[in-house]
């Protein structure tokens, strides 16, 4: 895989996840959102889960890769594995990742066969991750590798301000970087249906699946058509999640979206 330009859009430091933009509650606050909780009987929780599926959930902390520090690192982690570990920057044209899928048991997981993106402003390029570690469920992910990288990550995991999931929140709404100008702004109907816009004018189609989880993450797949920009047209795959707050109602949506030529990292606001 060759990632020939990379246009991540990231701010780390100003993420916190159910704050801001629609005016979810923070992590620590337990959110807002008025008509008190809604029921989450029709989601799994972490807890039900078995082997490594249990690291199931977001998380943030520090990473060290290729010598270099990153101190606000974001991870996604998916039921079946699937995890994305997002290297803050500061300097946006500056942002890596490391792209996979882990593999264990109830409390250790590996991919020996990860892929390590790295940009420097115009310039990216990607290596094979020997990536391994542990976790506590909805507590802590660390994570390593014995190889050139020296990947060294500690993440502590990102409790959501409820347990909703797409089975039983209403996620249905039009979801926008408004942080950056609203250059990507999505529209996400109720069978999961997404349209809209995003960087280079690139039209926006697709659908979002949910995992069925506590915490409101997705796997989708999307199209990105009539771009003002050559290489950027063609099917990309995401992993992200909405956060929903006590009553239901979905917040804001945050996701990395990435094929073998493009990423993009959004925190969109309803």
């Amino acid at each position: 895989m060759t990632k020939l330009s990379y246009c991540l859009a990231f701010s780390l430091p100003a993420f916190l996840i159910g704050c801001g933009g629609g005016g979810g509650g923070s992590s620590d606050d337990g959110g807002s959102g008025g008509g008190g909780s809604a029921s989450t009987e029709a989601c799994r929780s972490i807890d039900e889960l078995s082997g490594v599926a249990k690291a199931t959930g977001r998380y943030k902390g520090a990473l060290t890769m290729n010598g270099v520090d990153y101190n606000n690192a974001y991870a996604f982690v998916g039921p079946d594995g699937k995890f994305r570990l997002i290297a803050g920057s500061d300097d946006t044209s500056q942002t890596s990742y490391i792209a996979g899928q882990f593999e264990g048991d109830a409390s250790n997981l590996a991919d020996s066969d990860a892929t390590a993106y790295f940009v420097n402003g115009n310039d990216a390029s990607n290596e094979t991750a020997n990536v391994a570690g542990n976790f506590e469920a909805k507590t802590q992910l660390v994570l390593n590798s014995a190889d050139s990288l020296a990947i060294d990550a500690d993440l502590k995991y990102v409790a959501p301000p409820s347990g909703h999931c797409m089975e039983s929140g209403r996620f249905a709404n039009t979801y926008s970087d408004t942080d950056n100008g609203g250059v990507t702004s999505l529209n996400i109907d109720s069978a999961g249906d997404v349209t809209g816009t995003t960087i280079r004018e690139c039209v926006v189609s697709g659908r979002v699946d949910s995992y069925n989880v506590e915490g409101g993450l997705f796997f989708a797949n999307l199209d990105l058509a009539n771009c003002n920009a050559e290489g950027f047209n063609g099917p990309y795959q995401a992993i992200g999640g909405f956060v929903f707050d006590p009553s239901g109602t979905g917040q804001l949506v945050d996701m990395i979206i990435e094929n073998d030529e493009f990423a993009l990292y959004s925190r969109l606001n309803k």
